[in-house]
């Protein structure tokens, strides 16, 4: 899937933010407590009250975190043209994701 505009800056940030946490333990704590006050004061402005913000430290070694991100919407997805491929050939995109999730999941249990 080829990510946009939006997408890349939404990475760029989360990743200063996840930087900004493993760099700086009383930021880190202040973003566990009260993500949406200390995202709201790096952005400059207001998040909408009916959006919940949550940070989980998942910084265990010894656990796998997953996380389901929101499916998104057609509009929001581009197809490679390795995609468009496999599907056209009655295969699933899905389908191969989860093959490699099940590998990467062995790689931490053998």
């Amino acid at each position: 899937m080829e990510t946009t505009t939006a997408q890349n800056k939404g990475e760029i940030f989360l990743n200063s933010l996840i930087t900004k946490a493993w760099e700086d333990s009383e930021f880190k704590k202040r973003l566990i407590a009260n993500p949406k006050e200390e995202v709201e004061k790096i952005i400059g402005k207001e998040i909408s009250n009916d959006k919940k913000v949550l940070v989980l430290d998942q910084t265990n070694p010894d656990h796998i975190y997953i996380n389901i991100p929101a499916k998104p919407t057609l509009d929001d997805v581009e197809l490679t043209e390795n995609q468009l491929e496999t599907v056209a050939g009655g295969g699933s995109p899905v389908t191969d994701a989860i093959d490699r999730l099940k590998d990467w999941i062995d790689s931490f249990i053998n």
